[in-house]
């Protein structure tokens, strides 16, 4: 139907000009339904991408910006679509740690374990929050499942050992730190707790060592200066131990 009409002037200019309205009323049309149109697809799952893909990637963009609830919500959307999805459920399961829901989490964790009990990760991360939890035993429990499921698993061994360091068990914590070290020879932090082991065993040299190695492997971490001084002044060294007091101090972290 024509937008305009022109109902009186002379018969041939008022058709010449009914006729130049019509054209114009309809390329008005076509152009709204185009803007139309174009609204309609911008709101629809993009081509070759499912409406669960399109929340999981939505989830992760919100939890790497810090919206960890709006990340949740996002999650339960893909589980409530595909509940069997086992990557929706460990995301959520480190979401939930992240906001300290340590209960949700280990939900979480479990149920993608359940799904999927040969993967290694799901282990691994559960034993992390039960660690959070001041559950040591059950996250050594987790953390042997995953090193059971994949030996060469340089995490799992790092978080077991010191696990065990927290329990007092000074030789189980210092072969795991070794076993960590073996995988992954630039493992800072191993260097740097097998360190804290050894003085805790009262091998001081040794531990000197160890956290020298530490330090090669990254300056910029104060706690590695502040436990070499621990070990200098053992030693009998307090000038050394000082010098590094003073460096851990400048690095401020």
């Amino acid at each position: 139907m024509c937008l305009f009409e022109i109902v009186s002037t002379s018969n041939g200019l008022k058709t010449e000009i009914n006729r130049r309205m019509r054209l114009y009323s309809s390329h008005m049309q076509r152009t709204i339904l185009f803007f139309l149109c174009l609204l309609v697809f911008s709101a629809v799952p993009a081509l070759g991408q499912s409406e669960a893909d399109q929340y999981f990637s939505r989830a992760a963009e919100r939890a790497e910006s810090g919206d960890l609830d709006g990340a949740i919500a996002d999650y339960t959307k893909v589980i409530e679509l595909n509940p069997r999805d086992i990557d929706a459920y460990n995301n959520r399961g480190n979401v939930r740690k992240n906001k300290g829901d340590y209960k949700g989490a280990i939900e979480d964790f479990t149920t993608a374990i359940e799904f999927a009990p040969g993967r290694a990760a799901l282990y691994l991360n559960r034993g992390v929050v039960k660690m959070r939890m001041n559950d040591p035993h059950g996250a050594i429990a987790d953390y042997t499942r995953a090193i059971q499921k994949d030996p060469k698993n340089a995490s799992a061994y790092y978080n077991r050992g010191n696990a065990r360091h927290a329990l007092g068990d000074l030789q189980e914590a210092y072969d795991d730190l070794s076993r960590v070290i073996e995988l992954n020879p630039d493992h800072g932090r191993a260097y740097a707790n097998r360190g804290k082991v050894k003085m805790d065993m009262k091998s001081y040299k040794t531990a000197l060592e160890d956290l020298n190695l530490a330090i090669a492997s990254n300056s910029k971490i104060a706690d590695f200066f502040r436990l070499r001084a621990k070990a200098h002044r053992a030693l009998g060294d307090p000038k050394l131990a000082l010098e590094d007091e003073k460096a851990a101090d400048l690095l401020g972290n």
